[in-house]
C-alpha cells in the first residue's frame, strides 16, 4: 500500500471495506456494548481460541481507523460467534455437540431438530455452566428448535405466540438496542399442508421484527428451502410449492432481512439458512463439521 493510500485510509472520518471479504470497516462499539456478567467466567477464561483456529488466518478489517494489521489477540472481544447445527436428535449427539463446542466456540447456538421433549431437562445437554437454552419442543419429539446464549451474556427469552418451530431470545445491550437470535425450523412438508405452515412461520418471523425495529436480527435454521437461489432472490426448481418459496422471499423483502450463507449445507443443497438485517456487520460464514448429515455453519460478526 503507497503512503497516500495508507494516509487516506487511516484519516478517522474515512470509510473503507476490506479488499478480502467486502465487509465495511466500522468501530467496536456495537459489539462492546453487549454487556457482560463479570461475575461469570468469560471465553477468554474458558477456551482462549483465537479466529485462525476456526477459520484460518482472520481477513476481518481491525477495528481501529488504521489499516495496519495486528496479530489476532486470543479471543477478540468485539467477535460475535454464532454456530448453526442440525442435530437430528441432540442426546444421540451430545459428545458431537460439546466436541463443537470446544473446537468453535460459539457465544450463540441456533439448533434445530432437537428432538427433545420437557421431560428432558436442559442440564442434560449442555456442559455445566455453559450458559442458557431457550427452547421449544415438539410434542412428537421428532422436531424441536433451540437458541442456546453463553453465560458471559446477558440474554432472556422472547415470549412468540406461534405454533411453529420458532424459538427467539434477546441479548441485552448497554446501548439500549438487545441483539435478537433466533432458530426456525421448517419440516419438508408440501402442498396446502405446507403452504400454511410456510405462512405461519413468516408471520411469526415478522411479527418478531416488527416487535423490534430498530435491533440487528439474527434468524437462523433449517428452512428446507433447496427450491431458492438466494444470490438472486429466485426460485430456481419445484420440489416444493411455488407459494412456499415465494412466501419466503416476500418476507424477507419485506422485513428488509438477507440470507447470507452461500454454500451448501447438506449434499448440494443450501437448507440452512441465515436471516439477517444487518448483513454488514458479518464478518464471515464458514462451514463447519456437523453433527448429523448436515454441516454446521460458524458466523462470526
Amino acid at each position: 500500500m503507497s503512503l497516500n493510500c495508507y494516509n487516506a485510509v487511516a484519516h478517522p472520518d474515512a470509510s473503507w471495506h476490506c479488499c478480502s471479504c467486502g465487509v465495511p470497516h466500522f468501530t467496536s462499539s456495537f459489539f462492546e456494548s453487549f454487556q457482560l456478567n463479570n461475575s461469570l467466567p468469560t471465553d477468554e477464561d474458558s477456551h482462549n481460541l483465537s479466529l485462525s483456529d476456526t477459520f484460518g488466518p482472520s481477513t476481518d478489517p481491525p477495528t481501529t481507523s488504521s489499516p495496519v494489521k495486528h496479530p489476532p489477540a486470543s479471543r477478540p472481544n468485539d467477535v460475535l460467534r454464532i454456530l448453526i447445527l442440525n442435530f437430528c436428535s441432540i442426546l444421540a449427539k451430545k459428545e458431537l455437540f460439546w466436541n463443537a463446542l470446544d473446537v468453535c466456540n460459539p457465544d450463540v447456538i441456533l439448533g434445530c431438530e432437537t428432538w427433545l421433549n420437557p421431560s428432558v431437562t436442559s442440564s442434560e445437554i449442555i456442559p455445566p455452566g455453559w450458559g442458557e437454552l431457550y427452547r421449544k419442543d415438539r410434542k412428537d419429539g421428532r422436531g424441536g428448535v433451540v437458541v442456546g446464549v453463553k453465560k458471559c451474556l446477558i440474554s432472556r427469552q422472547i415470549d412468540l405466540d406461534t405454533d411453529t418451530e420458532l424459538v427467539a431470545a434477546e441479548i441485552i445491550s448497554s446501548s439500549g438496542n438487545p441483539l435478537i437470535v433466533a432458530s426456525l425450523y421448517r419440516p419438508p412438508l408440501n402442498g396446502q399442508q405446507g403452504t400454511d405452515y410456510a405462512n405461519n412461520l413468516t408471520e411469526s418471523i415478522s411479527q418478531l421484527c416488527a416487535k423490534y425495529p430498530k435491533c440487528p436480527v439474527w434468524i437462523g435454521g433449517d428452512a428446507n428451502l433447496p427450491d431458492i437461489d438466494w444470490s438472486a432472490d429466485s426460485i430456481v426448481s419445484n420440489n416444493y410449492n411455488q407459494s412456499i418459496n415465494s412466501n419466503f422471499l416476500k418476507c424477507c423483502h419485506d422485513n428488509g432481512l438477507e440470507q447470507i450463507i452461500d454454500f451448501p449445507t447438506r449434499h448440494d443443497n443450501l437448507l440452512d439458512i441465515l436471516l439477517t438485517n444487518r448483513p454488514s456487520l458479518v464478518g464471515r460464514t464458514d462451514p463447519v463439521p456437523g453433527v448429523s448429515d448436515h454441516e454446521g455453519v460458524l458466523v462470526a460478526h
